[in-house]
């Protein structure tokens, strides 16, 4: 059972064991009997053998004989040794005496030979493999390495001669002779055997050729040789090289029935497909189909697992007896199948098993009478051995799909092209059959959870117990596979809406990163998300039903019926949530990678935002993972996510969304602070988003971009970007339209400051600063006297003064001495004169500076215009020197000045001579007023 392909050597020991052995028990209507007493399993031949054996079978009588039953008369009766097992053993078997042989001729004449009992007799001698090995060469099929090339080299040394008793020789025209096989048939029933026997074809069904061509064959046994030597293969079987995948691929296909079979199948399979070979995963992919045989093998035993549940509940229906009523309902998306009815009646079985509902599809549903309770638990021991075995098969379910999603993502560990390919062959159809994989264990949970809730017992931890008990480890390894291979899937462009799109998709990954109560950021808080909730309430559809109708006799029945219900709502919804914890890491880490992939499609976010709990359920993650990694890439979900419209940004905005973004922003690794930082960013996009940013715990938001910008260490140059973000993120606030968040931002303590300050770092990238700058120009237009922020606000301004790249610090003067009621106040505050100087007198060639001295200018020309500041102004040596140059100035380059300015900022040039004439009348008044 461990060995399906022919070309693995057997070890010596283990041949010996087996030749120990007892012959097995002659019978007459299945030649091998039952190996070692077992039966149940039968080991196909190789698929490159049956190729071969197909080619020479073809026209011959024994095909027909085969198609009419003598190939599949014995498919129940199989014997259950391995290939290996059989090495060495010789089993008798009888024949009819009136079977002969006919030998054709070339000449085409029929000469009776001697009877098939010596010939057949003669190769029993023979072992198995050497008789396989007398038609066919191996080493011309496939490669194999130098261990397994030496042994068959041996094994066909020894067969040379073996048959010297053979029967006939045919003749004719010096052409080798062809034997043709009679009709003649065995007492057995089973049709005649070809000249070199393989008893794995007649225990093989379905295997004939219905093709009518001729066949050829060597003429004798007697002198059997070398096929490579033999002139009769050679010219008439053509080899055809069929690489170990493909044969790998064919055996797995072949495997139908028994389950052994299929599992020794996908064993073998899991150990050829696992390695990280690229290359050879494409060709798995691309040339041999590999994903088309385990999505087919994992379709069938989803349907196995699905009917054989149903098999139990209909048996329980047949046999319930008096007092029992039930229905077994269609199907179609109930998350309790079928075997939640029986789970319900034996509460042994059920806490600990591990079988689970109907897949995808669902089971039908089973609604049945509580008078069947008491009779399922007085009676009907074979009833609980039927609930035992079908919780058993379940088991073997999980455990062979488990391999086969383990199959599936070994050969999709292949470059993107290869599964691209993939995907468009077949990627949409075998949605369903992963989310049929994702749905088992949560269906398994509420199957539990239902369990627990029909035994009303109020034991401590009993609920929990049950629930941290209902998935399997198998399961969980499938679930673990399945998303690994939709997350691969999830990286092509064309995936990415039908994935979104397919039913139930959404809502099974959602269950699997659900660690709710794991770490939660408010203790008794209510459930987040409705995920939880719908499981819940269907899982107590049937539960409270019967309960309430006992308890409706009267008013105060009823009332108590609905506090019990309610009880018990809210005891389900807390076990059904944070499911995601009996899920491995892995599978979460997946999880959450192909829910990022399928947010960066716009078409998908929406309907994402949509699904209950989904975006707080990847904000979990944040909290409750160990690694880094998953916390790397919520954070790009969560960016991802806000990425859009005003319509949907405000919906990511709510306060735990908030929190997670205040702790990502605090992790050491730069990706994830930058992508928490643009999430941010995105939200301050809407204007209602940025009340909510600024009020959140009392400006915490703020505070923690303020930190952010303001971090200057040199060590740390890969926050450059994130500080920039915040940055932008800061002056996006600024400009919105609702004055209570840029209220609350000049408020904040230390926000101008912090921005002043940044201007004047030497360790702050180019972007940060003219956003910083930006930021203070955007609070000069909106904070005026008498506000409580202005003193803070001309504090920050003349911090910056030293900023002349852009002319955003100027034109924030400019803005404040445009009120009349701050001109005053900014002649009496400490060094803003020295500060506006400065910036008049800046020294460069260029549009910026020129900007920049013209902006100084006009701010100290609006505030001579009071008479009160008008003092001030006089007595400030550098304020008349930069009124002097910029009047001298002015005229010499007027013309100049005005086809460099931008006409948009400062007008047209009798705009420009307008303001020559302005500066020039304010130096008269400051010169006057000394």
């Amino acid at each position: 059972m461990d060995i399906l392909f022919p070309w693995r050597k057997q070890p010596l020991k283990q041949q010996q064991q087996q030749q120990q052995q007892p012959l097995p028990r002659q019978d007459g209507n299945n030649y091998f009997g039952s190996v070692g007493g077992r039966g149940g399993y039968h080991s196909l031949p190789h698929p490159q053998e049956h190729m071969l054996q197909s080619h020479l079978l073809r026209g011959s009588a024994a095909a027909a004989a085969a198609a009419g039953g003598g190939f599949s008369s014995n498919v129940s009766e199989v014997s259950s040794a391995p290939w290996g097992s059989l090495h060495g053993q010789y089993p008798q078997q009888q024949f009819d005496r009136g079977n002969v042989m006919k030998v054709r001729t070339s000449g085409g004449d029929d000469s009776t030979t001697t009877t098939a009992r010596n010939t057949m007799l003669q190769q029993q001698h023979q072992p198995q493999r050497q008789r396989r090995r007398g038609s066919r060469d191996s080493s011309k099929l496939f490669s194999l390495d130098e261990s397994n090339r030496s042994a068959e080299s041996e094994l066909t040394d020894r067969t040379t001669g073996a048959a010297g008793a053979a029967t006939t020789t045919g003749g004719g025209n010096g052409g080798g002779g062809r034997v043709g096989i009679g009709e003649s048939r065995s007492v057995g029933g089973r049709g005649s055997r070809r000249a070199y026997d393989d008893p794995s074809n007649q225990r093989r069904p379905s295997l004939q050729s219905k093709d009518t061509s001729s066949s050829s064959y060597p003429t004798t046994t007697t002198n059997l040789h070398r096929p490579e030597e033999d002139p009769t293969i050679l010219s008439t079987t053509t080899p055809i090289i069929v690489s170990p995948v493909r044969q790998l691929l064919d055996v797995i296909n072949m495997s139908i029935l028994p389950s052994s079979l299929r599992l020794a199948s996908l064993n073998q399979a899991m150990e050829f497909l696992d390695h990280r070979d690229k290359n050879i995963h494409d060709a798995e992919l691309r040339e041999e189909g590999a994903a088309f045989v385990l999505y087919q093998k994992l379709g069938l035993v989803l349907q196995l697992s699905k009917c054989s549940n149903n098999e139990v509940v209909l048996f329980e229906q047949r046999g319930g007896g008096s007092g029992q009523s039930s229905s077994c309902g269609g199907g179609g998306g109930a998350a309790t199948g079928g075997s939640m009815d029986i789970m319900k009646r034996q509460p042994s079985l059920g806490s600990g098993g591990s079988g689970g509902g109907g897949g995808g599809g669902g089971g039908g549903g089973v609604s049945v009478a509580s008078g069947s309770t008491q009779h399922y638990n007085s009676s009907g021991h074979p009833q609980s051995l039927a609930i035992a075995l079908a919780l058993q098969r379940q088991s073997e379910f999980d455990k062979e799909i488990a391999m086969v999603c383990s199959c599936l993502e070994m050969a999709h560990r292949a470059n993107h092209d290869a599964i691209a390919q993939t995907w468009d062959e077949c990627g949409i159809e075998i949605l369903p059959l992963l989310v049929r994989v994702l749905e088992r264990p949560f269906q398994r949970i509420e199957q539990a959870v239902y369990m627990a809730l029909q035994e009303k017992t109020n034991i401590p931890g009993s609920l929990e117990c049950a629930v941290a008990t209902a998935v399997t480890r198998d399961q969980k390894l499938a679930v673990q596979k399945a998303t690994k291979v939709l997350a691969m899937y999830s990286l092509v462009p064309e995936a990415k809406q039908p994935m979104c799109d397919c039913k139930g998709m959404l809502h099974c990954l959602t269950r699997i990163i659900d660690t709710h109560y794991f770490n939660r950021i408010k203790p008794g808080a209510p459930v987040i998300g409705g995920a939880a909730s719908k499981a819940s309430d269907r899982v107590l559809r049937g539960v409270d039903g019967g309960d309430a109708s006992t308890l409706s006799g009267t008013d105060g029945g009823e009332s108590q019926a609905k506090l019990e219900q309610a009880k018990r709502l809210e005891i389900a919804a807390s076990a059904t949530s944070g499911a995601g914890l009996y899920m491995t890491e892995a599978a979460r880490f997946n999880t959450v990678a192909t829910l990022t992939n399928l947010a960066a499609d716009e078409a998908n976010r929406m309907r994402m935002l949509r699904e209950p709990g989904l975006l707080d359920n990847i904000c979990r993650v944040v909290f409750n993972e160990r690694s880094d990694v998953p916390k790397e890439c919520a954070a790009l979900a969560i960016m991802n996510l806000s990425h859009g419209d005003v319509d949907h940004v405000p919906e990511i905005c709510n306060d735990f969304v908030l929190e997670t973004l205040l702790k990502l922003m605090k992790e050491d690794n730069p990706v994830t602070k930058r992508n928490a930082v643009v999430t941010i960013f995105n939200a301050a996009c809407s204007d209602e988003n940025t009340v909510r940013l600024a009020r959140y715990r009392d400006g915490i938001v703020l505070e923690a971009l303020m930190t952010l910008v303001g971090a200057d260490n040199p060590a740390y140059h890969g926050d450059d970007e994130a500080r920039a973000n915040a940055a932008e993120t800061l002056f996006n606030m600024a400009c919105s339209s609702i004055p209570e968040t840029t209220d609350r931002m000049a408020n904040h303590a230390g926000l101008l400051e912090c921005l002043a300050v940044t201007l004047r770092s030497e360790h702050t990238g180019l972007e940060t600063k003219m956003y910083c700058s930006a930021t203070l120009r955007r609070m000069a237009e909106i904070i005026h006297h008498p506000m409580i922020s202005q003193g803070a606000l001309l504090s920050a301004l003349v911090k910056a003064a030293t900023w002349t790249n852009t002319d955003c610090i100027a034109e924030a003067f400019h803005s404040q001495a445009k009120v009349t009621e701050n001109r005053v106040v900014m002649a009496r505050h400490h060094g803003l004169l020295n500060a506006l100087s400065r910036l008049a007198l800046a020294v460069g060639d260029g549009q910026d500076i020129q900007k920049v001295r013209m902006a100084s200018c006009l701010a100290i020309e609006f505030m001579s215009r009071e008479e009160e500041a008008r003092d001030l102004l006089s007595q400030n040596e550098g304020i008349i020197m930069a009124l002097t140059q910029a009047s001298y100035r002015m005229d010499k380059e007027e013309d100049e000045v005005s086809a460099a300015i931008d006409e948009e900022s400062r007008g047209t040039d009798d705009d420009m001579s307008l303001q020559s004439r302005m500066i020039q009348l304010s130096l008269k008044n400051l010169l006057s007023a000394m």
